[in-house]
């Protein structure tokens, strides 16, 4: 009887077994079949879209820490995704100044995360923060902003409650821990950077000093009482160069004395096409200037945004996948980041002057710019417009090859920079954007050169980094 008994046992055992084993192998091909490139970009495009807002009327956001801002939140929502995206590594240890290494958690099997979700936990707690202690012009308030980020989140949340209510094997609770986890994990990893932390948050940290030499050739601040913006941000730290990579060489040698020197027929480039595009407020020059000037707070998001501008406009007209606009976000956002950093490193080490300054000295007292009310408040060369949109380039042809679009970015600001304008590649874009600046008569024809340059190269650097397995 007792023999009976264990033999029924025995083989009650084994069907478990066999059973457990087949339930569980289920259970982990169902899991791995929920990939990050299972669903949409949505919640990319919707954060993406709200920082643009946000960021328009944030105060000492622009240049540099609009795109460190836009680096961190890809980069949270990358690792995030991790799990989820099988042929794609950590970054963890890839960075040259600075990596996070084991400061980034990893993710423990069998959490049931659901990716869209996990993204918006991230996104959520790195805007709060990003944004806390910010002042803004007359469109936002703090209140408001930290409103409209718990909306976002809020109304994501319940969607995609929705979507895991459908499915036993997706965890919310675990989810919105994942996303939180990482996100703050490098937000305290992005402290470390005593530089950037908290240069947005007052007039005094953005602009601390007027900063350069004196003299023939040299920029000073034009504005009295205007000091220089963020003349430190060179020493921020990178995601993909050294320290020692971050000056881009000047591509001539500049001599005052010669007036056939390159830069004196720049210099007449400049007045005549600024000149021209005064002369015609509807003509092209004009328009182009214009269109791309995205110089004022509180009127349009600043340059580097502007090309995520671009970037969402190329994730709703192509329906991308999530996997494939995370990481897509993540290369632009380093790349940005760095040119920011590049540029400013390479603009406060030569201090070159802005066209106004050699042209009131050589040509004409009383020249001045065609709409802006005053100069940039930092050196000429390299263009920092030139230097993000490049790098942007780099990235977005990377990943989408020759495409061609209308960059619908000012849309509704028709008064301002009139109709939306049409590409066959990014690089026709990119190529505008730069030379945009000379009908303004804030650059010479050697900045936006400079910039296409040293943007290509930051934006490859990151593409080296070692992304795929």
């Amino acid at each position: 009887m007792r023999k009976g008994i264990r033999f029924v046992n025995i083989k009650v055992l084994a069907f478990v077994y066999i059973f457990f084993i087949f339930a569980c192998r289920e259970t982990v091909e169902n899991e791995e079949s929920r990939l990050v490139r299972d669903y949409s970009q949505e919640v990319i495009w919707e954060w993406n879209e709200l920082f643009m807002i946000i960021e328009k009327d944030a105060k000492y956001y622009r240049p540099g820490p609009a795109p460190r801002a836009i680096s961190l939140l890809a980069y949270s929502a990358y690792e995030v995704c991790l799990p989820g995206m099988p042929n794609y590594r950590t970054l963890k240890y890839e960075f040259k100044e600075n990596a996070p290494a084991e400061k980034i958690p990893n993710l423990k099997s069998g959490k049931g995360i659901h990716y869209p979700l996990a993204i918006n936990a991230s996104y959520a707690l790195l805007m709060n923060k990003l944004f806390e202690g910010v002042s803004y012009e007359s469109g936002q308030t703090p209140g408001n902003v930290k409103k409209l980020i718990f909306d976002l989140e809020s109304k994501l949340d319940s969607k995609f409650k929705l979507e895991i209510d459908q499915n036993i094997e997706l965890n919310f609770n675990n989810s919105k821990a994942w996303g939180q986890e990482v996100a703050l994990a490098i937000w305290q990893w992005s402290l470390e950077d005593k530089l950037a932390s908290d240069a947005y948050k007052s007039y005094e940290q953005a602009r601390p000093h007027a900063n350069g030499p004196t003299g023939e050739g040299f920029w000073q601040t034009y504005n009295l009482g205007v000091p220089a913006a963020f003349p430190y941000w060179g020493d921020v730290y990178a995601y993909g160069v050294y320290s020692f990579e971050k000056i881009q060489p000047l591509l001539f040698k500049i001599n005052y004395q010669d007036t056939s020197n390159r830069l004196f027929h720049e210099m007449n480039e400049v007045v005549q096409m600024a000149n021209a595009a005064r002369a015609n407020f509807n003509g092209e020059e004009s328009h182009i200037a214009r269109f791309w000037s995205d110089d004022r707070v509180g009127l349009t998001f600043s340059p580097p945004t502007r090309f995520v501008a671009i970037a969402n406009q190329v994730f709703k007209n192509k329906n991308t996948n999530l996997e494939k606009t995370v990481v897509t976000m993540a290369k632009l956002g380093l790349a940005i980041h760095d040119a920011g950093v590049c540029a400013w490193k390479t603009k406060f080490y030569y201090n070159i002057e802005r066209p106004i300054s050699m042209i009131q000295r050589f040509k004409d007292p009383s020249w001045n710019l065609p709409w802006l009310p005053e100069t940039p408040a930092f050196p000429a060369y390299p263009s920092g417009h030139s230097t993000f949109g490049w790098a942007a380039t780099e990235i977005l042809t990377h990943e989408f090859g020759e495409y061609a679009m209308t960059d619908n970015c000012h849309a509704d600001k028709i008064n301002l920079v009139g109709p939306p304008r049409s590409y066959n590649s990014f690089y026709q874009m990119a190529q505008e954007n730069a030379m945009s600046r000379i009908p303004l008569g804030v650059h010479f024809r050697m900045d936006a050169e400079g910039g296409e340059i040293l943007g290509k190269r930051v934006a490859n650097n990151i593409l080296k980094l070692r992304w795929e397995k």
